[in-house]
Formats: C-alpha cells, structure tokens, sequence
C-alpha cells in the first residue's frame, strides 16, 4: 500500500491504540519509517488522544443534581426520555468517514473519466463504421450503374445483330478524311425499318466541350442522324435518328449537344452507302 492508502485504512488508529497484534505493529512501524507522512499521521493521532486524556472533568453540584432529579420524577410512569444530546463521532470515525468521501469522490471521478473516454471510442468506431459503409454504399451504387449501362450496350449490339439479319440492311463503313489521322466507325442502317446504328468507333479523343455528330447526306444535304455519346466504346452500339433514305454518312466534331448544322471544316469520318 501506499501512504495514502495506509493513512485512509484506519489501521494507525488501531496502532495507537494498542489493538495491533505484533506482526501488524511492525508493520505499521516499517510504514512509519519508510513514509514521513505516516509517521505525522501517527503523531496527531497521539496528541488527538493524550489532549482527550488530559480533559477535566468536574462533578456537577448539588443544585444540578436536585433539577435532575426532580424532572427525572416528573416524568410519567413508563414513558422513555429522550436524550437531545448528539452524541459526537470519535476522531478516527472522523477520519474514516472523511477518508472514505474523499475516496468516493476520486472513484466518482474516474468513472467519469472512464465513461468519457468510452463515449469518445465507441463514437469514433460508430463514424469509422458509418465512412466504411459509406463506401460500401458508393460502390454498391458504382457497380449498379456500370451494370446498367453494360446491359444498355449489350441489349443495343443485339438490336444492332437483329437489324443485320434484316434483308435489305446496309454496312456502311466510315474512313477519316485525314490520312494523318486515325478515325473509323460502322453504321448498320436498314431504310425499311428506318432505323440505324453506329459501332466499332474508334476516333480520337476531343475535349468534353465537344462531341461527335453523325450525319446522313440525303440527296446532297447534311440531315442530323444523332450524337454519340461523350463516353462512348468501341464495342458500344449507338442508335441513331429514324432514316428512311440517304447516300452516304459522315461524323464531325460539333460543340457539346450538337448543331442543326454540320461544322464542314471539323469533318473527321465519311462513308457511302452501297
């Protein structure tokens, strides 16, 4: 124990007082010598006593007598006095009960402290957990989309398949303008069914300012066939604008979401129908 825990047991009380057997008097005399704030402990608990022994204590007189014994006969017969005196605590219960708030209140205070820290840790795994789920969530949401635009390409190459085993279905396929430059891109059109698609896109990456524009060449006039996407694949297959006749197909590079116009100057792909 330490010395605070030596003083607060109450066993210096009992050394003064002479109830120690002989093994916990040498004990508490190692104690004595080891910690000096045992040793002045065990000394006010001396002088505590030795003032206590030394208190004079003086017989009442005779007028005192007879005013007690004259109320203790005017009582009625039977009946229990009661004592107003508040009986006082010794010195050690004194230093026991204090000792002991003194204890309570570090114990109240730890458990605070404990319960703090406790707060802190679990909201801490509660904010690490709700992050991790966060990403979870955000993956979850990732994969849902790619899954979807996936099955979007997958269900527009098979309509681009169906569309090719349709009598009547042209391939037409689109060259770059510039030799310098590679550009390529297939339109499967059927003008019966009026419908079309452009695949196997490959042309060279431009900014998002800007976007491919397809274009059929209808008895020498541009008409819009549709934008391809800004994201767009090799392998996806893109519908285009409902087409019942043209000559020929051409892609340019227009300004984000397209011009009823084609800009001639950004032509980069053109093809005839066979």
């Amino acid at each position: 124990m330490n010395s605070s825990e030596i003083i607060s047991s109450g066993v210096l009380e009992s050394y003064v007082l002479g109830l120690l057997s002989d093994a916990e008097t040498n004990e508490v005399q190692q104690w004595a010598k080891q910690y000096p704030e045992v040793q002045s402990e065990i000394n006010e608990i001396e002088q505590t006593l030795s003032s206590l022994a030394q208190l004079k204590l003086e017989p009442p007189d005779a007028q005192l007598k007879a005013r007690i014994w004259k109320s203790i006969q005017s009582n009625q017969a039977g009946s229990n006095p009661i004592s107003n005196q508040t009986p006082v605590p010794s010195p050690a219960l004194v230093r026991k009960a204090h000792s002991t708030y003194r204890w309570l209140v570090a114990a109240s205070g730890l458990l605070l402290i404990l319960s703090i820290v406790c707060n802190v840790y679990f909201y801490q795994k509660w904010k690490a957990t709700e992050s991790e789920m966060a990403v979870v969530q955000n993956e979850r949401t990732q994969i849902a989309d790619q899954l979807e635009r996936t099955s979007l390409r997958t269900c527009e190459l098979s309509s681009a398949l169906n569309l090719i085993s349709i009598p009547g279905t042209a391939t037409v396929s689109l060259q770059a303008t510039d030799s310098n430059q590679v550009a390529h891109a297939t339109v499967i059109w059927n003008p019966v069914q009026k419908a079309g698609y452009i695949t196997e896109i490959r042309l060279p990456k431009i900014s998002s300012e800007n976007q491919y524009q397809l274009w059929a060449i209808v008895n020498g006039k541009p008409v819009n066939a549709g934008l391809i996407p800004q994201n767009w694949e090799p392998s996806t297959a893109v519908k285009m604008l409902s087409l019942s006749e043209a000559q020929a197909f051409a892609i340019t590079i227009e300004p984000a979401g397209g011009k009823p116009e084609p800009t001639l100057s950004q032509l980069v792909a053109m093809g005839n129908v066979q």
